[in-house]
Order: structure tokens, then C-alpha cells, then sequence
């Protein structure tokens, strides 16, 4: 057991960049979403499109 305890946590260890990379990934993806939600919301508004914001708004 302690052989395989040490095995992940040497595992582990070595993907934490990788999993730090994935998680910035993400937060920057988060946020280009946040940014353009407003602009998508007044271009559905200007076509009479409301009906769609509620997915959007089901999203936020």
C-alpha cells in the first residue's frame, strides 16, 4: 500500500503544472463568456429573439 500511496502522490506531483494550465483554461474561458453574454443579450433584443436569452439566462 505505501508503494502505491507514493506512486500517485509522484503522479500527482508531476501534473500539478497540467492541472494548473487546465484551471487558468477554464477561469479564461469563464470570463470571455461573462464578456460577451451583454452584447449577445442587446443582439437578440434588436431581432426580437428574447425567447433565446432565457437559455442564456439558465446558463449564468
Amino acid at each position: 500500500p505505501e508503494d502505491s500511496y507514493n506512486k500517485s502522490l509522484l503522479w500527482v506531483k508531476e501534473h500539478i503544472e497540467f492541472f494548473n494550465m487546465v484551471y487558468e483554461h477554464i477561469k479564461a474561458q469563464e470570463k470571455a463568456l461573462i464578456e460577451n453574454i451583454t452584447p449577445l443579450e442587446n443582439e437578440l433584443k434588436k431581432r426580437n429573439l428574447e425567447k433565446y436569452m432565457r437559455k442564456i439566462n439558465n446558463a449564468k
